[in-house]
């Protein structure tokens, strides 16, 4: 199987990252759409393997009151570049992705602090890129090529408002995903990161 080159893949990333960006400053533009942008960095485990990445989330309220919540849904795209373990191709290393949309449910417990709970559902692509050698037995997680899933999961975490246009968040998430038929094992993430409001600063 012939692969992507990696620094066309590292291009392609940073593209539909600032395609993100874009669309969120676009919307800004436009009167009634408060939209908040949340730039993380993630800190990513899967298949035994860990490592580094970035992950960029877009939200905007919904009109809904439910057990004392306040409920934003959005988009969000993250990449991990993670370790691979056991019977790996030499020198090897994954390339994580995911897109998707997400719902969010935050509930305020002293006007500062809010704790919030996340159902994301993405699609998921693995990479690995090299070749193999010959006779190698290495499991097919590990294998060079690529494969994507749908996937699903749940975040949560805690909010502290630093006024009216900053904010900064830490949790945790985990998506269920069957990238390989034979290990469905969830993908799990820290995250550590800071959101805007850009509207805030018109208000000014």
């Amino acid at each position: 199987m012939q692969l992507t080159h990696p620094s066309a893949r590292r291009v392609t990333t940073i593209v539909v990252a600032l395609l993100l960006v874009a669309t969120t400053v676009r919307a800004q533009e436009r009167p009634g759409i408060p939209i908040t942008f949340d730039l993380a960095a993630i800190y990513t485990d899967a298949f035994g393997g860990a490592g580094g990445g970035f992950q960029i989330t877009v939200s905007t309220p919904l009109p809904i009151s439910l057990l004392g919540a306040h409920y934003t849904a959005g988009a969000q795209f993250w990449y991990s570049q993670t370790r691979i373990v056991g019977g790996s191709i030499e020198d090897s290393q994954r390339q994580l992705t995911g897109i998707g949309g997400h719902v969010t449910a935050a509930w305020n417990v002293s006007n500062t602090v809010f704790p919030y709970l996340r159902l994301p559902v993405q699609g998921v692509r693995s990479e690995i890129a090299g070749t193999q050698s010959a006779g190698q037995t290495i499991p097919v997680q590990n294998q060079a090529g690529t494969a994507t899933s749908f996937a699903f999961g749940i975040a949560g975490g805690a909010m502290v408002q630093l006024g009216s246009a900053f904010s900064a968040y830490g949790g945790f998430s985990t998506l269920a995903q069957r990238l390989y038929d034979v290990n469905h094992t969830p993908i799990w993430s820290l995250e550590l990161g800071i959101g805007v409001a850009p509207a805030a600063f018109r208000k000014r």
